[in-house]
């Protein structure tokens, strides 16, 4: 984590003032990541995170220099989550890759106040160009015969999905709209037409509730696709 981002991991030290216990940059991540998911990004302030902990904002900056590096180590959390555990399985490695995505999005949406931000590009290091490596490998091996497009598709499918979940709430909200009211007002417009099931399917799929009944069935087809015919 440090390589990929501005924090340090600092021996215990002496405790900061104010404190019985030295601070620990695992601390400082866990209570920016409660500040975060109680009220958002802009809520989260070095200032803010040092009166949580305590502490003053100059014992942060000896594990962190600055607000980025503190939200660039919780996605680097979240992602290290999402990994833990999956190593892929080379008796199905197409199996391996749609369970991978599913427990990607599952993950990010569990963590939404911090799912734009993986959006970002990483940062050029090692562990970029060997995750990339492995990657490509991965799915070569499971047989794509276009490596490149195929995980460009699956990307964007998956984190596409990530991203308007997190970005619908936020969206409505500035037009003064609760998605789960205007969902409940549209199924009753729909009653009163005497909608087709398909109709209802394409209003219900521009809602949350659309995107968690059609993800996997989508990502399955769109994997068998990016196969091609020998799939």
């Amino acid at each position: 984590m440090d390589e990929r981002t501005r924090t340090r991991r600092r021996g215990p030290g002496r405790p900061a003032i104010g404190r019985d216990t030295p601070l620990t940059l695992d601390e400082i991540l866990e209570r920016a990541q409660q500040v975060v998911h109680a009220e958002g990004l802009d809520a989260l302030s070095m200032r803010r995170l040092a009166a949580e902990l305590g502490v003053t904002p100059k014992a942060l900056y000896n594990h962190a220099h600055d607000k980025a590096a503190v939200l660039d180590a919780l996605v680097a959390r979240v992602w290290t989550d999402i990994l833990t555990g999956m190593q892929p399985d080379t008796s199905d490695l197409v199996e391996w890759l749609i369970r991978f995505n599913l427990r990607t999005r599952r993950i990010w949406l569990d963590n939404l106040e911090l799912a734009t931000l993986a959006m970002g590009v990483a940062e050029p290091n090692e562990w970029f160009v060997r995750s990339s490596g492995a990657m490509a490998e991965l799915m070569r091996d499971a047989g794509f015969p276009d490596v490149p497009l195929a995980y460009n598709a699956v990307q964007t499918y998956t984190m596409g999905s990530i991203a308007v979940a997190s970005a619908r709430p936020r969206s409505s909200a500035y037009f003064g709209r609760d998605p789960e009211r205007v969902l409940a007002e549209a199924q009753r417009l729909l009653d009163h037409d005497d909608a087709t099931a398909d109709h209802r399917g394409v209003v219900e799929a521009r809602f949350e509730e659309g995107d968690d009944t059609h993800f996997e069935a989508g990502l399955r087809i769109l994997v068998t696709a990016l196969l091609g015919p020998s799939a």
